[in-house]
């Protein structure tokens, strides 16, 4: 889920931490200026990869020990944005999805995509190389920054961005098994299993 308010929280967040949102810094900096912590690495139960609390009256986020390092950024961008709309009040039924856009948004400011852009190229791949981040994210932040029509197609779910006609998520998934169709190209995202993008051409 993604709206206008997600950048604008993303943007209040870096403000909040003596940042302009022109480049992104390390969410774990973010997390030791806001909530004057640091983050806590442990086992946790099913599938779980993160969990944003209050310990003794003090914030703290707990991650998946072993989590690869481009992945761990957004859980713990993802756990801030808990945090943030926490102390906002926001408790709506979106809220998980609102706190995955919000984590990918402080990874990649909108205000900083384009600098990237211009440093390392428009390929996915440098992109994510260039921030430390997943392919995944990379799509899903293009389609909101530039609003390339893009689908993230995962075993779970699918997600869609940018201005495009998209059909109901079975027919996206029968497109992302052939080689896309129509205006569509199918692009492989290869530092995460089972995920590919179609983006419209």
């Amino acid at each position: 889920m993604w709206c206008p308010e997600v950048e604008e929280d993303a943007l209040a967040i870096y403000r909040e931490a003596d940042e302009d949102g022109s480049w992104p810094i390390a969410v774990g900096v973010l997390v030791s200026r806001l909530l004057k912590t640091k983050i806590v690495e442990c086992r946790m139960a099913g599938d779980e990869e993160g969990t944003f609390s209050w310990v003794k009256g003090k914030p703290q986020i707990a991650i998946r020990a072993g989590i690869r390092p481009a992945r761990r950024r957004w859980v713990i961008g993802h756990e801030l944005a808990h945090w943030w709309y926490e102390i906002k009040g926001y408790n709506a039924p979106d809220l998980e999805r609102r706190c995955d856009a919000l984590g990918a948004a402080l990874l990649v400011p909108r205000k900083a995509y384009p600098r990237v852009v211009a440093k390392v190229g428009r390929s996915w791949k440098a992109i994510a190389a260039a921030l430390d981040t997943t392919q995944s994210l990379v799509v899903l932040r293009c389609g909101e920054c530039e609003g390339t029509p893009a689908a993230l197609v995962q075993p779970h779910r699918v997600i869609v961005r940018g201005a495009y006609p998209w059909p109901d998520e079975e027919a996206i998934r029968a497109l992302a098994e052939r080689r896309g169709g129509g205006r569509l190209r199918k692009i492989a995202i290869v530092d995460e299993p089972n995920r590919v993008a179609l983006l419209a051409a």
